[in-house]
């Protein structure tokens, strides 16, 4: 039977409880309007709650909510044996709740979980600042996100806005944006509204670039802050509609304003179709010269991780740039913060999730030769791994299951498998279950 239902929303105890095939789209829909929402909402609307707690979720709020899975109040589960129990972060399955993010389905099936809600506005209200320099980007990101609060060497206090998130266009330039949710009663007469969710609108990415220019040919740096008044659903999937900016390799014209007034209703195909109608010399292509990648370190290594991907990837751009707090996750695959930054934090780290989608730009030129994507990945991987940081499992792993065993731990999750029957024939490793290219 699909497991595709809401089946409670407690205002009470702000709780939702959902079936793990109910998408993100499905809950914004239902719970937006009530005046709730979740605390981190991940951009597509097809992501499923039960990927996202199996695997991983993350935007523009995960700087102080964290990833999804921080959101999880309950999960219930079919062991391997068949055996159904409720999994909670202080009960006696609390190992194997801790356990289940990037568990891929490996240690338990995902039946239900319980969700967290906060209240919430019906616009946000987005400030986008320019910036001409790498270090001045990633300075305002760390202090946005309260990264400094209580650090004496730093002595910065700042109030900490919903989102955060920047993209890059080069190594240099970038437009950070914070946003705060807002009543539309309370939007000041004559600002912009912008209902940047309507088919004709331009791609989000695209009308983000603008704000790093006076003028139209690029030539006058603009430094000034602007502020627009988005509705909210419009900003939890503002990257939909091009899919982030992957939809210019598809669509080239895709933006265009033509395309956009009369065949912007159609956009975006679903994820799904594009896969199936990939044609195997497709498929080949895109795996030798095509990179869709997230890679999560801490904020300290952000600026030089920045310099390796510039390189390796030969100038791929915008890149996505999301921060999250990095809390221990005993029994996961994922390991613990090595150096938290805060006081009384609990041991936690602020990360960075960089975000490369796109093709290098001597693909771009027709000089397809010069890359070599196997080479570039496991330079990358490497730094990521001596960095402290890690890759999401969406994504194509280029590591042997040794290698790949240096940036996951493995030790506690393979005694929970035991533990859980889980090794039993029922679920596979995860490495098992990765698109793995050697």
């Amino acid at each position: 039977m699909p497991l595709y239902d809401i089946l409670d929303i407690d205002t009470n105890t702000m709780i939702v409880h959902v079936e793990p095939f109910v998408s993100i789209g499905q809950l914004t829909h239902e719970l937006n309007p009530k005046g709730y929402t979740l605390p981190v909402v991940p951009e597509m609307d097809d992501l499923t709650i039960g990927g996202l707690i199996n695997g991983t979720g993350i935007e523009s709020s995960s700087h102080k909510y964290g990833l999804f899975h921080e959101i999880v109040t309950e999960l219930e589960l079919l062991l391997g044996d068949g055996t159904v129990v409720i999994a909670t972060s202080d009960n006696e399955y609390s190992d194997l709740f801790h356990a289940i993010p990037w568990s891929y389905g490996t240690l338990a099936l995902l039946l239900s979980a319980k969700l967290k809600l906060i209240p919430c506005k019906n616009y946000v209200k987005l400030t986008y600042t320019p910036h001409h320099d790498k270090e001045s980007y990633i300075e305002h990101n760390r202090t946005l996100s309260g990264e400094y609060d209580n650090d004496d060497s730093k002595a910065k206090t700042t109030t900490t806005p919903m989102f955060i998130e920047t993209l890059a266009f080069s190594l240099n330039t970038a437009v950070v944006m914070s946003g705060d949710f807002v009543d539309v009663k309370d939007i000041p007469k004559g600002s912009i509204k912008n209902h940047i969710g309507r088919w004709y609108k331009p791609w989000f990415y695209k009308h983000v670039e603008t704000m790093l220019w006076k003028n139209d040919n690029n030539n006058e740096p603009n430094t000034e802050p602007i502020v627009e008044y988005i509705p909210l659903r419009d900003y939890y999937h503002r990257h939909t509609q091009s899919l982030f900016w992957e939809m210019e390799l598809m669509i080239p014209i895709g933006n265009h304003i033509l395309f956009r007034w009369f065949l912007g209703w159609l956009m975006p195909p679903k994820v799904s179709f594009l896969k199936l109608s990939q044609t195997e010399m497709t498929r080949q292509l895109v795996e030798q010269t095509h990179v869709a990648q997230d890679f999560l370190i801490p904020t300290r290594n952000w600026s030089h991780f920045m310099d390796v991907c510039d390189v390796q990837f030969d100038h791929i751009y915008p890149v996505w740039l999301c921060l999250h707090d990095h809390g221990p996750m005993p029994g996961s695959l994922v390991k613990d913060p090595k150096q938290p930054r805060r006081k009384n934090d609990n041991d936690h780290e602020m990360y960075i999730d960089i975000g490369v989608y796109g093709l290098p730009r001597c693909v771009h030129e027709k000089r397809e030769d010069e890359f070599d994507m196997k080479s570039s990945m496991i330079t990358v991987l490497d730094e990521l791994v001596q960095m402290d940081g890690f890759q999401m499992l969406y994504a194509d792993v280029f590591y042997t299951r040794k290698q790949f065993e240096t940036m996951f731990d493995h030790e506690d999750y393979r005694k929970l498998r035991i533990k859980y029957k889980a090794n039993d024939g029922a679920f596979k490793e995860v490495y098992d279950k990765m698109s793995v290219i050697l």
